[in-house]
């Protein structure tokens, strides 16, 4: 009988049987050594910094993931360039109608590079709504919101709203708006298909512990 899997701490992976599986068919397929192929194996990964770090200190993630409500990536216009202003309100506002009417949060356009002036009322409905969250739904909001800087289109990827395509379209939109105009060089382009792909994984790992 082969030995359950373990987190590099030690803890068992007590988790969904179909998050289980799919983490069980990965080491399996990446192997068992550690070091730098801890990166081809994001659902253990994630799955173990649920447990490891997560579970022990939930307040520090959660602090963190409010700080990303209150520099939300969506609410950064750039007012001063109409035509990026035009795909920005085009692409973004839908987004923040479905946070409105899904979440009941309400999202200020910041027009500065300051915090984004947000009502008290939205600050204490998005912290209810993010420790409501599991250890491993709070693993996955931090890797979602390390890679767009927005912690909306984070919860509108957990929730299925955004494919992880759609959510890398939203979060890259001013550096995508750039790159159609002054080019984009080998090192960006490898950087993005980084980016997407360990989106449509989170996209997979949310769909995992639901």
């Amino acid at each position: 009988m082969s030995q359950p899997l373990l987190t590099p701490l030690g803890h068992p992976l007590n988790v969904p049987k179909a998050l289980l599986k799919a983490v069980t068919e990965e080491m399996q397929s990446h192997g068992d050594k550690k070091g730098p192929l801890k990166f081809e194996r994001p659902l253990y990964q994630l799955t173990s910094q649920a447990i490891d770090f997560i579970a022990p200190d939930r307040k520090a993630v959660l602090d963190t993931l409010k700080r990303y409500f209150t520099h939300e990536g969506t609410c950064y216009f750039q007012l001063e360039n109409k035509e990026l202003y035009a795909q920005q309100t085009a692409q973004w506002l839908p987004l923040h109608v479905w946070a409105q009417e899904t979440l009941g949060i309400s999202l200020v356009i910041n027009e500065g590079l300051g915090g984004c002036a947000h009502e008290q009322v939205d600050v204490d409905r998005v912290t209810a709504l993010l420790v409501a969250q599991s250890d491993l739904a709070l693993s996955g909001l931090m890797g979602a919101c390390s890679l767009t800087a927005s912690l909306i289109i984070s919860l509108a990827l957990k929730a299925g709203y955004l494919t992880g395509r759609e959510a890398f379209d939203l979060a890259y939109l001013e550096e995508s708006f750039q790159n159609m105009h002054w080019g984009v060089d080998a090192e960006t382009a490898a950087r993005h298909t980084q980016v997407r792909n360990q989106l449509l994984i989170l996209t997979q790992y949310f769909d995992l512990i639901d």
